[in-house]
Order: structure tokens, then sequence, then C-alpha cells
């Protein structure tokens, strides 16, 4: 692969008139090591309970492959959105509380509101005792956490575990300060379906 174009920007922060604090870039990610990153935790995660007994028994390698091809299966359409995006790069951004006006979630709502509603919703799939359950809990909210933007300056978009970030939010809304690494895909133009308002 050639030179990365975040490069000149590692370890400092990338310029923006729209924000005085931009995010601050951590380094480079290759999108195959993020993929792989994600299908290993919905691996060993969200979909342990629907896998065999002899998933268990497999060697780190066949249990990598068969992470990445679960991963593929099931989130084949927001995998696709990505890449119909463009991608240009991906690189791991450090998130702090003063970013979280720029964060959304698919459909472009932003993740205040999206957390707010999540907490005050009435449990019907058990996604909104997750998100309580996380909120209420004392450790910190862990990722890996995927996200797509045009630049590292945002909005960024979240395509993979909204419930924890939007649990990260309430921590921070308690008065609890940590930041969150997100690996962030950078594209040429928003993610079809995805990143659009959905329809009224």
């Amino acid at each position: 692969m050639g030179r990365s174009i975040l490069t000149p920007f590692l370890r400092r922060t990338w310029p923006t008139r729209a924000r005085e604090t931009p995010m601050e870039v951590l380094g480079p990610v290759q999108f195959g090591e993020m993929l792989t990153a994600w299908a290993l935790h919905e691996w060993q995660g969200r979909l342990r309970p629907r896998l065999p007994d002899a998933a268990a028994r497999l060697s780190p390698e066949d249990a990598r492959f068969n992470a990445v091809r679960a991963l593929l299966q099931n989130r084949r359409d927001v995998i696709a959105g990505m890449l119909a995006a463009g991608i240009t790069d991906c690189a791991s951004v450090r998130v702090t509380a003063g970013d979280i006006p720029l964060i959304l979630v698919m459909g472009a709502d932003p993740m205040t509101n999206y957390s707010k509603n999540k907490l005050a919703e009435r449990d019907t799939d058990g996604s909104a005792d997750y998100v309580r359950g996380l909120a209420a809990s004392p450790a910190p909210v862990s990722g890996p956490f995927v996200a797509l933007a045009r630049s590292t300056a945002g909005p960024i978009t979240v395509f993979d575990v909204m419930h924890r970030i939007a649990a990260w939010v309430a921590h921070i809304n308690a008065g609890r300060q940590y930041s969150l690494e997100i690996n962030l895909v950078l594209t040429q133009r928003a993610s079809p379906v995805f990143e659009l308002p959905k329809p009224s």
C-alpha cells in the first residue's frame, strides 16, 4: 500500500476552522484489521449464544476466519454501505466529551438524542435495558468502535456499538470523564442509506 494520507498528522490533530479542538489522530488503521477486530468482538459477544459448542475449540486462526465470515454474513449491508461511500483511509481517533455534539448514529440522529431516547425507552428487544445496565455500571464502556466520516474534523456517524456509545454519553452526563478510541473509516461521500436522514 502507498503512503497513508494520515502520515503527516500522526500524533497531532487535523486543522479545521470549524473546531477549536479537533479529534486527536492516534494512528492509521488497516480496514482489514478494523473488520477483524469488529468480527472477533461480535463472535465473542453478541453471536456467542448462537454458536455451536465446537466454536469454543477452534484455533485462533480458524476463529478469526469464522468470525470474519460471520460478520460479512450478518453485517453485509453495513459493510456494503462503507465500501459504496468510497473508502480513502482509516484511522484510530480519540473522542472526548467535547466531541459528543459531532457524533451521530445511523439516520443522521445526534448521539445525544439517541442516548436520551434509548435510556427512556420501554424495553421491547433487550436493547434499552442493555444500555441502562451499561450506564449504571461503574465499568468504563469499551470498544472496539466503528464510525464513518469525511474527515477527522467530524461529524462522525457510528456504524457499530451505538448502544455502548449511548451508555458512554450517559456516563459523561453523570459527571464521569474518560475518552474513547474509535476506528474511523474516512470516505469520499456519505454512505448510502445509513448516513442519510430517515424519511419522515
